[in-house]
């Protein structure tokens, strides 16, 4: 297939900057080089909610490196949102795209399809059942799961089991399903056993064209990314406040946007620290790759529960292509990723165990040094995501040919 196209749906895309908008639009714009013709559907840029202004336009079409991006309207929560407006977010995005796929679907090859949240598994829906195209279903993340541990939803409700339906659906629609981890893959096999034929091994990694080693500014730790329940970063800040009065040279920059982000900013204060932890809100993602250099060691917190045992945090793969060691928290994948490369530390989800890994650092700068150098081997031999990048594309025209 000479110029396969390609339709992305994803509810993240540049110029936000979290994880799932710089997977995504680093792998759009790769086919789009390899040669593919590639529409992303995604709503407006409004995530971390407050970052972007609010557009309420229908639809909006835009190039972006060589990819047609289309925006869609959808409902965007404000920055003190309640559960009710994320959720109206979560469904409205994939309603809009399921909608103008209904008409405008039959013109893609494949499709392929990013979730959480699992809704946007209905466009694929619309794609596959509608049209006949190839699914893949990028899963990054058990978001019910996550959910569910986290306390915000029970498994009982009727919301959860109609999501789980869902998923089991959307998962024995696709004909391939990335998955980002090896554990992510095989949690997904123990719920839903005929996935396991359709496994891809797809991990976040990074762009080591933009995350590269650059000298350090300063003595300071580095967490930038998404300020949520999920990420252990009260933890961090914990095991800051233990070594602050032992190193007074030395700070804790947080770049990143969410909804824990005032209760965070709180607890800083509370410990003293209003001067040596700093929020720098949203940065820029073409600043990302600067900041995470410039640290001593970049943070890769996640809180320590098993529905949880299947993630790595992006940041790890950042900061290792950084040449910067990582302080990550939490058990499975990231602790397996820390012992595999030996380019970061994961201590137990305790305070004082956070500071005598942040210590460590600071006392050796020849170790930190290694670790660095490891990660960066590491990441160019495995976790550059043109490799993923081609993998994906490669599989998404095999569909394409079989199924024309």
């Amino acid at each position: 297939m000479a110029q396969p196209r390609i339709l992305v749906v994803s509810p993240y895309y540049a110029p936000e900057s979290t994880g799932c908008a710089s997977r995504v639009s680093d792998l759009a714009e790769r086919w789009a080089a390899a040669g593919a013709r590639v529409t992303v559907l995604a709503p407006h840029p409004s995530f971390p909610p407050g970052a972007f202004p609010r557009s309420w336009r229908l639809s909006g079409r835009r190039a972006l490196n060589g990819v047609e991006v289309v925006n869609l309207a959808a409902w965007q929560p404000g920055r003190e949102a309640g559960f009710a407006s994320r959720v109206a977010g979560y469904v409205s995005f994939p309603l809009h795209a399921s909608l103008r796929l209904l008409v405008a679907g039959r013109r893609y090859d494949a499709v392929f399809v990013t979730m959480p949240p699992v809704f946007t598994a209905w466009a694929g829906l619309v794609m596959k059942r509608l049209h006949g195209k190839p699914l893949v279903l990028d899963v990054r993340d058990l978001w019910v799961d996550a959910a569910v541990d986290l306390g915000f939803v029970r498994e009982d409700a009727v919301a959860t089991r109609a999501t789980r339906r869902l998923e089991a659906r959307a998962l024995a629609a696709a004909d391939r399903v990335a998955v980002v981890t090896p554990r992510l893959g095989e949690r997904l096999v123990e719920r839903h056993p005929d996935v396991a034929g359709k496994l891809l091994d797809a991990p976040n990694g990074v762009d080591t064209r933009r995350f590269t080693p650059g000298a350090p500014t300063g003595r300071r730790f580095v967490y930038a990314g998404l300020l949520g329940p999920a990420q252990d970063l009260d933890t961090m800040i914990e095991g800051f406040a233990r070594i602050a009065d032992r190193y007074p040279d030395v700070r804790l920059d947080i770049a990143g946007e969410g909804e824990e982000r005032v209760r965070l900013e709180a607890l800083a204060k509370a410990r003293g620290l209003a001067g040596r932890v700093r929020f720098h809100g949203l940065v820029p993602r073409e600043g990302i790759p600067t900041l995470v250099a410039s640290s001593v060691a970049a943070l890769a917190p996640i809180r320590d529960r098993a529905s949880l045992d299947y993630a790595i945090p992006t940041k790890a793969y950042e900061a290792m292509a950084c040449g910067v060691p990582f302080i990550g928290l939490g058990r499975g994948e990231i602790r397996r990723l820390a012992e595999e490369t030996r380019a970061g530390l994961v201590p137990d989800a305790d305070a004082d165990e956070v500071a005598r890994a942040m210590a460590s650092l600071l006392d050796d700068e020849n170790r930190r040094a290694e670790m660095g150098k490891r990660g960066r081997a590491w990441v160019e031999e495995r976790g550059d995501r043109s490799a993923v990048a081609a993998r994906l594309l490669a599989v998404m025209v095999d569909l394409a040919e079989g199924s024309a």
